[in-house]
């Protein structure tokens, strides 16, 4: 059962995903490369990480909205990006619009740890984020 979930990337659609996750209930870790996007979070009760390596540690879930390829490369494999803080049984899920390569080079990397890994692009604009209406087409195991 997934009861605690982080989410990195605060932009025009993962700020309405996350809003939406605070209003489930969830327990909810963010992290987003602009820091002071994080404020509106904390004030409503998320936990706010210092690095995404330090916003998925103690998770069930890591979902993020990243604004490219380049952006997924540098959260994902830096040095103290996601996969330097995950660890095996988590579930991750990128939910950015990226190439197919790149997602290939995550689920591999993914499945090194453990980690069960869903590309799961979204379908929507700002509104429907935040009116949790996207659609979300997923693949993985």
């Amino acid at each position: 059962m997934i009861k605690t979930i982080s989410y990195l990337g605060l932009g025009t659609m993962g700020s309405g995903m996350a809003s939406n996750l605070l209003k489930a209930g969830y327990e909810l870790t963010v992290w987003n490369r602009s820091a002071e996007k994080c404020e509106p979070f904390r004030r409503n009760g998320a936990h706010v990480a210092d690095t995404p390596a330090d916003a998925v540690r103690e998770v069930d879930l890591l979902m993020y909205s990243l604004s490219n390829d380049q952006a997924v490369e540098e959260i994902v494999f830096a040095s103290k990006g996601i996969l330097s803080g995950i660890k095996e049984g988590q579930i991750a899920m990128d939910m950015s619009t990226v190439l197919p390569a790149t997602s290939l080079r995550e689920h591999e990397a993914y499945s090194k740890h453990g980690v069960d890994f869903l590309d799961a692009p979204v379908f929507g604009s700002k509104q429907e984020s935040a009116d949790a209406k996207l659609w979300i087409m997923a693949a993985g195991n």
